[in-house]
C-alpha cells in the first residue's frame, strides 16, 4: 500500500474503537497528554522515524487504552520491518495486529488488519519459530514496561523544524531523548519562524511530551511611492508614506492598494513568504480632473493679475484727471488740457470696467479650479470579489478543543481503492 493510504489509516485509527472506554479509563489530563503523544507519533511516522513513532504511540496507550492505538503501533512496526528487515519488528507487527483484531470483533480497521496479516504472515513463516503468546501479550507486556530514566519528546507542527536540547547540535523534530532529572533547555527553530526557547523541569521518571507552537515571521513589505500616499493591504488602511518602517504582513497572497488625492489609484496582487523582505515601487499618475483643476487655477490667477493691472491703469488715469482738476481750481486750463481730462476719465472708466470683469472672471475660474482640486479624491479600492488566498496555508494548525470529530474520506491510489475515517480529539 502507498504511504499516504497508511497515513490516512493511521490518522483514523485513534478515533475508531470504543470512545466510552477511552473516556472512562483516562482522566482529562491523561487524555490531553495522550493526544499530544499521539500527535508526536504521527509526526514521527510521517517522517519515517518509526522507532520514535512506536515509542510515542506506546506511551499514549499507557495513558489511554484505545484499540486504535494498538493498530497504530502495529502499523509503525510493519513500516519499521520494511525499513530495517528486523525480524523482531515483523513479529511485533503481527502481535499487535492480532491483538487489535481480538479487541475489535467487528468493524474498525479489521479489513486493513486482514490485508496486513495476509501480507506479513507468509514472511513470518520463514523466520525461526518463537514461543507464541495470548492476544493480550503484546499490550500486557507494553503496560508492564517500566522506564528507569525520564525521556523528553519534543515536537512541533512545523515541517523541517530543528530541535536543540541543552545546546546540542540541532536535530530534526520530533526529538526523543533520554535525559537526567532536573532543568533542561530546549530550542526549536524553523525557517520563516521565530526561534522558541524554554526551560523544562524533568522529574525522576516518565515521558514528558512537549509540543512547541512556533510563531511565523511576517513578511516585510516596503512601498516606494510619492509622499502623502495612503497604503491599504487587503482593503485595510495600514500606513501613509513616507513609511517609518516596513509593513508587516502574514505569508501568502495580499492585495496592495496605493491611493493619493489627485492621482489614479494603483493596485498590485503580491505573494510573500514567511520572513521575506520585499520592496515594491508604485508610480502614481495625476488624474485628468487634477490637471483641469491646475489649469483653471492658473487661468483664474492670470485673470486676477490682469484685473489688478487694469485696476492700476484705472487708478493712473484717475490721478491724471485729478491733476487737471486741481490745476483748473487755481486758474484757467487750455482746450488741450480739457481734452486730456475727458480722455483720462474715459480711459479710467474703461480700465475700471475691464478690471471688474477680469477680477470676477478670475475669481469664478479660480473657484471652479479649487472645487475640482478639493473634490478630486480617489475612489476606495477594495480587493476584487474573486480575491481568495487559498494557496498558502499556515504550517501550524489552529489549536482545537478536546471534542472528538469524525470525517470520511475516499482513498484512491494505483493499488488501493477504499476509504478511511479521519478524526481528531
Amino acid at each position: 500500500m502507498k504511504r499516504s493510504v497508511w497515513q490516512a489509516a493511521l490518522l483514523g485509527a485513534l478515533v475508531l474503537g470504543s470512545p466510552p472506554a477511552f473516556a472512562q479509563n483516562a482522566s482529562q489530563a491523561d487524555l490531553a497528554k495522550a493526544k499530544m503523544l499521539y500527535d508526536v507519533g504521527v509526526q514521527a511516522f510521517d517522517g519515517a522515524n518509526y522507532t520514535a513513532a512506536i515509542k510515542a504511540f506506546t506511551e499514549a496507550y499507557k495513558l489511554a487504552q484505545r484499540p486504535g492505538l494498538v493498530f497504530s503501533i502495529a502499523q509503525a512496526h510493519r513500516k519499521q520491518y520494511y525499513l530495517t528487515k528486523d525480524p523482531d519488528s515483523l513479529r511485533e507487527a503481527l502481535k499487535f495486529y492480532r491483538e487489535y483484531a481480538a479487541k475489535v470483533p467487528q468493524g474498525g480497521r479489521r479489513a486493513d488488519v486482514a490485508d496486513a496479516l495476509a501480507e506479513l504472515e507468509p514472511l513470518a513463516s520463514r523466520l525461526e519459530p518463537t514461543p507464541s503468546g495470548s492476544p493480550e501479550t503484546a499490550t500486557a507486556s507494553l503496560m508492564a514496561e517500566t522506564r528507569s530514566a525520564p525521556q523528553l519528546m519534543i515536537s512541533t507542527q512545523v515541517k523541517g523544524a530543528k530541535v536543540s536540547l541543552d545546546g546540542s547540535p540541532p536535530a530534526d523534530a520530533p526529538l526523543f531523548r533520554d535525559v537526567k532529572p532536573g532543568p533542561h533547555k530546549i530550542k526549536v527553530t524553523a525557517e520563516g519562524h521565530f526561534d522558541h526557547e524554554r526551560e523544562v523541569l524533568v522529574g525522576e521518571t516518565g515521558v514528558i511530551p512537549i509540543d512547541v507552537a512556533l510563531r511565523e515571521k511576517p513578511a516585510l513589505v516596503t512601498i516606494e511611492t510619492d509622499s502623502g500616499a495612503d497604503i491599504s493591504v487587503d482593503g485595510r488602511l495600514v500606513a501613509t508614506t513616507p513609511l517609518v518602517k516596513p509593513i508587516e504582513v502574514p505569508a501568502g497572497r495580499h492585495f496592495i492598494a496605493v491611493t493619493k488625492t489627485g492621482h489614479k489609484p494603483v493596485t498590485q496582487d503580491i505573494r510573500v513568504k514567511r520572513g521575506e523582505k520585499k520592496t515594491i515601487p508604485f508610480r502614481l499618475e495625476m488624474t485628468g480632473q487634477r490637471i483641469v483643476s491646475y489649469t483653471l487655477l492658473v487661468g483664474g490667477g492670470l485673470s486676477v493679475v490682469a484685473g489688478a493691472l487694469l485696476g492700476f491703469g484705472a487708478a493712473e488715469q484717475q490721478d491724471k484727471a485729478q491733476g487737471i482738476l486741481t490745476q483748473q481750481a487755481s486758474g484757467n486750463i487750455t482746450q488741450k488740457q480739457l481734452e486730456d481730462y475727458n480722455s483720462a476719465i474715459n480711459e479710467r472708466d474703461e480700465f475700471r470696467s475691464a478690471a471688474v470683469v477680469s477680477l470676477g472672471a478670475g475669481a469664478a475660474i479660480g473657484g471652479a479650479g479649487l472645487l475640482f482640486y478639493l473634490f478630486d479624491n480617489p475612489k476606495p479600492t477594495v480587493p476584487p470579489v474573486s480575491f481568495d488566498d487559498t494557496s498558502d496555508k499556515p504550517s501550524s494548525p489552529a489549536p482545537t478543543d478536546m471534542k472528538m470529530e469524525l470525517g470520511g474520506a475516499p482513498i484512491v491510489s494505483p493499488d488501493f481503492i477504499g476509504g478511511a475515517m479521519v478524526g481528531r480529539f
